[in-house]
């Protein structure tokens, strides 16, 4: 839960310029009402890359990973409403 809770602290380091503290308070404040989703975001991407990795011998991590990481960024922005 406190996962979930605190992942977009390095996105409000820098989209908004907050101290370290700052970006905790603020993280929870934009997460507060989206932890379901954003749960069942974090099991979706855990299974696409597990999967790709197994399956492909782990050469598709490759093109995985920056995928997760962009759906994070994707998330982020839209629960910011950028």
């Amino acid at each position: 839960i406190l996962a979930l809770m605190f992942w977009p602290y390095p996105y409000l380091l820098i989209d908004r310029d907050l101290p370290g503290i700052g970006s905790f308070t603020e993280s929870s404040k934009i997460t507060k009402g989206n932890l379901l989703s954003l749960f069942g975001l974090s099991l979706a991407m855990l299974g696409i890359v597990l999967l790709g990795g197994i399956g492909t011998l782990g050469i598709g991590l490759i093109f995985l990973i920056p995928f997760s990481i962009l759906v994070q960024t994707v998330a982020y922005a839209e629960m910011t409403s950028q």
